[in-house]
């Protein structure tokens, strides 16, 4: 597996936000990169396809760097230290509405194939009902002359079954208003990300919410953000505070730091609470946010 491969520091050119990354020596010593990404929505940077699937070549703490409002630069900047050689996106089934973790499958019967990512990703992205310039990290690489986004600059191949298989897939929501009344979210109004914490939260809840049973989550409160205004008399016991941007409230109920937390903390979390049975997940993945909330470290 990559996570287990030497790993070499690789320095992305002109970087928009992050400017060096932990690489694996395997890869960037290969002749040939092809890239199998599987066409789905993401709550957290639009799409899933060829350029978002770079991240899955990172370690789990290196993921977390950035993994805010800035994780579409993150990726833009990531894609550049490796260009792949061929892209292979699997659209047989695909996943449209809470993706990635909670998608719904679509069945599409199709593979996208090409030597350009942010081509493939261009089309792609239409057959999902997106345009393009609704992608920020495929605009930066755009910008960049990384590939094409116009139809009129890409030569597409069987685009007539494209075009009939192609649908408006449901999007995810970041939002909370339809937990309500099981569980209530207060979210911060300046600064709260749907690529960070705001999305931790529906990624970890809605399995609750797609079975339609809250059971012992009823009546539970998260904070997340900044500023927020957090209701008086809330039972500490019932009330978790996500996020190093909603640190004034951690003493309102039980408070998870990281900026953003890493994905499994809510549901270590709510083990803790007796909430959930207990799940298996790696140690050194959970203990992450908390050790670099000490340490001071803040987009980790």
């Amino acid at each position: 597996y990559l996570q287990d491969e030497e790993r070499v520091t690789v320095t992305a050119p002109d970087p928009l936000i992050e400017s060096s990354f932990r690489m694996p020596k395997k890869l960037m010593d290969a002749d040939l990169f092809v890239t199998l990404p599987k066409l789905k929505v993401n709550m957290y940077a639009t799409v899933t396809l060829s350029v978002k699937n770079h991240i899955g070549l990172l370690l789990a703490a290196d993921r977390l760097t950035h993994h805010h409002y800035d994780i579409h630069k993150k990726i833009a900047d990531l894609y550049r230290t490796r260009l792949p050689d061929f892209i292979i996106t699997d659209a047989i089934v695909a996943g449209e509405g809470q993706g990635p973790m909670h998608a719904a499958a679509v069945g599409l019967g199709l593979l996208i194939a090409g030597k350009n990512g942010v081509a493939v990703d261009s089309v792609s992205a239409r057959l999902m009902g997106y345009e393009p310039e609704e992608i920020e990290h495929v605009v930066h690489l755009a910008a960049r002359g990384i590939g094409p986004t116009s139809l009129e600059e890409i030569e597409v191949e069987g685009a007539e079954l494209l075009s009939a298989r192609a649908r408006k897939m449901a999007r995810p929501r970041v939002d909370f208003d339809d937990y309500a009344p099981h569980v209530r979210v207060v979210v911060g109004s300046e600064l709260a990300c749907p690529e960070g914490c705001v999305g931790m939260i529906r990624g970890s809840l809605d399995a609750f919410f797609q079975k339609g049973d809250w059971g012992r989550l009823t009546g539970y409160t998260f904070i997340v953000g900044k500023p927020c205004v957090v209701p008086a008399g809330l039972d500490p016991r019932k009330t978790v505070v996500i996020g190093d941007c909603a640190a004034a409230y951690a003493g309102r109920g039980t408070f998870i730091p990281g900026c953003p937390i890493p994905p499994m903390e809510i549901s270590r979390t709510l083990v803790k609470k007796g909430i959930i049975p207990p799940v298996n997940t790696r140690l050194r993945d959970l203990g992450w946010g908390s050790l670099a909330h000490a340490l001071g470290i803040k987009v980790r």
